[in-house]
């Protein structure tokens, strides 16, 4: 049976470290006392500005 899934998973293109970072991502978010309000604001709005804006 486990031959047959992972032959699945060759053919559909799943890959083994994509299981690793959904591993991992299910141990640091399923914790309880996870804080997600800095995730609430958009990584483009807690981001530094990299750019400077050239005035023409």
């Amino acid at each position: 049976m486990k031959n047959l899934q992972r032959w699945f998973e060759r053919i559909a293109g799943f890959d083994p470290l994509e299981y690793e970072r959904y591993r991992q991502a299910r141990q640091v978010f399923s914790r309880e006392n996870f804080d997600d309000r800095p995730l609430r604001l958009p990584a483009c709005w807690r981001r530094r500005v990299r750019v400077n804006a050239v005035e023409a």
